[in-house]
């Protein structure tokens, strides 16, 4: 729970309030606003969502880039939390106070919006921010989370885009951009897709598997179907969500290793991650890699079944040259509409 100084002092004494931060209890997370000391035991997206609501009652200007993606409930892997986010119309740079960071550039109403009543940039303009100045894997996780829950489309980041493509870090966003796929259902999805998409071609997400009898055996996070090599992401809890009708943890992992053996029968080879895989990338795509290789031999089995694949959920990014020759086609049309007034 956040407090101003003000507010506590109309009940404790300042020699109270020094002990309280002393003691841990409570925490100065802005100037001259503090929050419990508990509050700060969360993961670091929490923390910077406390931060950021305290920082936003002392700053009038809007909540933006990676801060916003953090207040529409984004996820930034590896994305650099040690900063709040905020943007005002203007040119001149940026100005840093503090933990901070108040941008200038373009931002008229469109592409501002509230969340618990907070002024913050609507979702389009937020992943493009926070891809033009983030991690790639930060910034394609939450265009893979935005697009897959629906909290935006493809055409409106493209248009969050194409008014600032050539703003600073715009080639990030390009790369973020056709990186990202909705079909990812979470960041560890999204690390280990990027991980291993461009080993060989034929890489599918979410795709659904059948037995010879038709009946349905699994929807695997990714894989190459056609190669009958599927690979898994176990992130942290995921048993936890998986439990239903009051099933133990035990017979979820159960009903988990039944499915993957429903998959071997099946000549597919399966391949998991875990959240303890996620500093060592290199690692899982040589695993991948290696079984890849298997595929080519010559005693090699292709699986058996039907496979049903989903259609992806993509950005279309147009060619940078196309754009730069569209970009000065209509700079030449706004110079001829001036010439002729």
């Amino acid at each position: 729970m956040l407090h101003s100084r003000a507010g506590i002092l109309a009940t404790t004494s300042a020699r109270e309030l020094r002990g309280l931060v002393h003691d841990g209890d409570l925490v100065r997370i802005a100037y001259g606003m503090y929050v419990d000391g508990v509050d700060l035991s969360g993961w670091p997206e929490q923390i910077h969502a406390i931060k950021l609501r305290a920082h936003s009652r002392l700053c009038a200007h809007v909540v933006s880039h990676v801060s916003a993606a953090v207040l529409h409930g984004l996820p930034v892997p590896a994305a650099n939390l040690a900063e709040v986010h905020f943007s005002r119309p203007g040119r001149g740079g940026n100005d840093r106070i503090g933990d901070r960071l108040l941008h200038t550039g373009e931002l008229d109403d469109r592409w501002v919006t509230l969340v618990d009543d907070i002024r913050v940039t609507t979702v389009a303009r937020t992943l493009v921010d926070t891809a033009r100045t983030q991690p790639h894997l930060a910034a394609v996780a939450a265009m893979d989370a935005a697009l897959h829950r629906g909290l935006t489309d493809p055409a409106e980041i493209v248009a969050a885009f194409e008014a600032e493509h050539r703003w600073v870090g715009s080639p990030w966003a390009r790369a973020a951009m056709k990186a990202a796929d909705g079909r990812s259902e979470s960041p560890g999805e999204t690390w280990a897709r990027l991980a291993v998409a461009d080993l060989r071609p034929g890489h599918e997400l979410q795709f659904d598997i059948y037995d010879e009898s038709g009946e349905f055996v699994a929807r695997p996070d990714g894989g190459w179907p056609s190669l009958g090599l599927v690979w898994e992401y176990d992130g942290q809890g995921k048993y936890e969500e998986l439990r239903t009708g009051g099933m133990t943890r035990e017979e979820v992992i159960a009903k988990q290793n039944r499915r993957q053996s429903k998959l071997e029968r099946l000549d597919y080879t399966v391949i998991r991650a875990a959240g303890e895989d996620l500093p060592h990338p290199q690692a899982f795509r040589e695993r991948v890699a290696g079984a890849l290789m298997a595929t080519s031999r010559t005693d090699w089995t292709p699986s058996r079944g039907r496979v049903e694949l989903v259609p992806p959920v993509t950005i279309d990014v147009r060619d940078p040259i196309r754009w730069a020759a569209a970009w000065r086609e209509e700079r030449y049309e706004r110079w001829l509409a001036r010439r002729t007034r």
